[in-house]
């Protein structure tokens, strides 16, 4: 810095090319940290975009279903944010066999029971199993715990009752 008091005036030249530099340098070190930061947010926008939809398209989902996506948040090394379904389940259907037909189209998954139905030859191949009126439902509009159970024990019985019958005639 020059500084130069003759007369009453006085100039002053400030040289700005390390600050200029070290600005430069704090960006360049800093955008990779922004730009993840603005990809996770996307991210969570999207999921939350997603769970509205899910409320608008499904009839009551469980919260098992709404938080099926997850988000692999972006780091500053790796500027790649993604939003997927969880492909993994503790307990149940993992949400990408059973959401993957609603978003891409495609036949549904055969259920459990459904297998189970059809080993045994009581429901054909080219049927699925939904809730009657007569059905004890819960709050999210699915066969209430212990359903399945009672028709499986109930169709069993009738079987049983069945195969007596045709062997005693």
């Amino acid at each position: 810095m020059d500084v130069h008091m003759g007369n009453p005036a006085f100039s002053m030249t400030v040289d700005t090319t390390q600050l200029g530099s070290a600005i430069e340098d704090h960006v360049q070190r800093q955008m990779p940290y922004a730009i993840s930061v603005a990809l996770n947010r996307v991210g969570r926008a999207v999921i939350a975009a997603e769970q509205k939809t899910m409320n608008d398209v499904f009839d009551r989902p469980t919260p098992y279903t709404l938080n099926a996506l997850r988000l692999k948040a972006a780091t500053k090394t790796n500027l790649v944010a993604q939003v997927a379904y969880k492909d993994d389940a503790y307990k149940g259907t993992p949400a990408t066999k059973y959401l993957s037909p609603q978003v891409d189209g495609g036949a549904r998954s055969v259920k459990r029971i459904e297998s189970l139905l059809r080993a045994r030859g009581l429901l054909p191949s080219d049927m699925y199993t939904v809730p009657g009126s007569a059905a004890v439902l819960d709050q999210y509009g699915n066969f209430s715990r212990g359903q399945y159970s009672q028709i499986l024990a109930q169709l069993q019985g009738k079987r049983v009752a069945s195969a007596v019958l045709t062997t005693a005639s």
